[in-house]
């Protein structure tokens, strides 16, 4: 399957991506998105838009067959961060005659004037995790003067409008950007709640991309090592197999066996990608989807919201919640309730 577009508009580009995978496009606030297939276990396509001239797009799934999106505008480009967090996408950018093979956590950014194609590649069958953000260039092109002279010079080219493209390969950068990534795909916030979460992920991924190009140019003591592609598959596993089941998390002996790392090696990989302990990283999963569930009034019984999120001692979640929120499970009740009323 071919899609050919002359346009960046992510928004345009669902309208066009629904007709062709012949379903509806969902809308809640500054998202947009289709399912893959009458099943919605295979996945999704979301298209954000946000303001100040920012997008969003995230494929995330399995599909049913080879898909190809080719695009050239005759217009200039906005900023285009590609960045590939699961499965194999090719990249082929204009006349180059191989294209560029799109592992898992690798990032390419790219900007050029009007003319220039370029196309991505996804193959069929295997899942995949996929994003694009865009960013309108003059809305960027004032802050070049708040770089380092020495990464200015490699990194304007980025931003004016000439021909530049930027591969970034496996690192721990890459998995910072896939944590963001999977943060995004995890909230089940709605409207401009969640809008607003996504759109600071994606400009927390741009921000990471330009740290991580500093780095490189300035040869930081703390540059980032090559991690190998199933180094990068088991620690991601790890984290999606700590939080696939809160009421049930397996044991970080369990979680090593699981994805197949060593246990002192998961423990130091995973505070160092997430900022985290693995056993604090659960517990604010935990208490995250405590509060989701206590918002939404569907669990609105503590004992049991406590229970649904792995807490077995009612008191201490309830101690562990005010940490975190400032209040106890009841009192934030209370609260939500009077508002509630109130309006």
């Amino acid at each position: 399957m071919r899609s050919s577009y002359k346009s960046y508009d992510v928004v345009k580009f669902l309208k066009s991506a629904s007709r062709r995978f012949v379903t509806e496009i969902h809308q809640d606030c500054q998202r947009r998105w289709i399912n893959l297939g009458s099943d919605p276990g295979k996945g999704q396509i979301c298209a954000y838009d946000f303001e100040d001239g920012v997008q969003m797009f995230i494929l995330d799934g399995v599909l049913s067959e080879n898909w190809e999106i080719s695009n050239t505008s005759a217009s200039e480009s906005p900023f285009l961060l590609f960045f590939n967090v699961r499965g194999m996408v090719n990249f082929q950018y204009h006349e180059n005659p191989q294209p560029l093979a799109m592992d898992p956590m690798k990032t390419i950014m790219v900007s050029h004037p009007g003319g220039i194609s370029q196309s991505l590649d996804f193959k069929k069958g295997e899942h995949l995790t996929f994003v694009w953000v865009s960013l309108e260039r003059h809305l960027y092109i004032n802050h070049i003067n708040c770089l380092p002279d020495v990464v200015k010079k490699e990194v304007t080219a980025i931003f004016n409008g000439k021909t530049a493209i930027k591969e970034f390969n496996n690192s721990t950068f890459g998995l910072k950007g896939a944590a963001l990534v999977q943060q995004i795909l995890d909230d089940k916030k709605e409207g401009l709640i969640h809008a607003t979460f996504a759109e600071s992920k994606a400009l927390e991924l741009f921000s990471l991309q330009l740290r991580r190009w500093e780095e490189e140019i300035m040869q930081s003591p703390t540059k980032t090592k090559m991690l190998r592609t199933e180094d990068v598959e088991k620690i991601v596993l790890a984290r999606n197999l700590l939080v696939a089941d809160l009421r049930n998390a397996p044991t970080i002996e369990s979680l090593s066996k699981k994805s197949g790392v060593n246990r002192q090696k998961l423990k130091q990989a995973f505070k160092k990608i997430f900022g985290t302990t693995i056993n604090d990283y659960l517990r604010n999963e935990r208490l995250r989807m405590a509060q989701q569930l206590l918002t939404s009034g569907s669990e609105p019984i503590i004992k049991n919201v406590a229970a649904a999120v792995g807490y077995e001692n009612p008191s201490y979640f309830a101690r562990r919640y005010k940490e975190k929120y400032g209040l106890y499970p009841n009192e934030y009740l209370r609260t939500t309730q009077a508002m509630s009323e109130e309006e």
